[in-house]
């Protein structure tokens, strides 16, 4: 029985360990981080609504034809 209390001590004390070696960004570096994946998927969003609407354009023209 004290084995299983000295092993979930153990594990807690290396979570306690490890949290501590825990670092966060400086806040310049997620301002940074976040318009970049902001401007990235704005871009994305762009360029998905234009190949859209050349494909959906492209078909009505082929149904239309057709």
């Amino acid at each position: 029985m004290k084995k299983v209390f000295r092993a979930i001590l153990d594990y807690f004390r290396s979570v306690v360990v490890e949290i501590k070696k825990i670092s966060f960004p400086a806040r310049k570096q997620v301002i940074t981080d976040s318009t970049v994946v902001l401007s990235a998927i704005i871009l994305s969003i762009l360029l998905i609504g234009l190949f859209d609407g050349a494909i959906s354009k492209l078909i009505k023209n082929l149904v239309i034809k057709g």
